[in-house]
């Protein structure tokens, strides 16, 4: 299942990016991470959401290495993201929806602290909120999405994963 969620996260930008809809907007690699989280433990979470923008950037460019390591912030953030998500989701079963929005919250923390420190060692200054809410601003699409799809996606595939009864009700 990691496996197919990392390849999902490298193939679905490549479809956004040759559709023309960009990346930072509508987040396409976000949405199998945040299916990593629901379905799967924090551990193999963790490694979704680390290993899928680096092998992205490695497989296809994309989120660039160089000059900003844009690859390196989006991995410390999915990775954020991801196991948020799974340890909010696993707690006692909460909804879908209200793990994903906790990831979101705590995904975009991290990077926003890590584009703020990066900022620094280019010679400039980057408040940290600030870099949070110019990323929820700009993804806003994304976001919607996240929680919107992501829900539907995981009953879809806990149920096929399972075979059994749940998914017929």
């Amino acid at each position: 299942m990691a496996a197919l969620l990392i390849a999902t996260g490298v193939v679905l930008p490549i479809g956004f990016h040759c559709a023309g809809l960009a990346g930072k907007v509508f987040l396409p690699m976000h949405l199998p991470v945040a299916i990593a989280g629901l379905l799967v433990g924090w551990r193999v979470a963790l490694a979704v959401g680390f290993l899928t923008p680096l092998l992205s950037a490695l497989l296809t460019g994309m989120p660039p290495l160089a000059p900003v390591p844009i690859a390196f912030v989006m991995a410390l953030e999915l990775s954020a993201y991801s196991v948020t998500v799974a340890l909010l989701h696993g707690a006692g079963r909460r909804s879908p929806v209200l793990a994903i929005a906790g990831g979101i919250v705590a995904g975009r923390i991290i990077s926003g602290l890590v584009y703020s420190v990066l900022a620094r060692a280019f010679g400039f200054e980057l408040d940290p909120v600030a870099a949070v809410i110019g990323t929820l601003v700009v993804g806003w699409p994304g976001l919607i999405a996240q929680v919107s799809l992501a829900p539907a996606l995981f009953r879809a595939l806990d149920c096929w994963e399972v075979f059994d009864d749940r998914c017929s009700t």
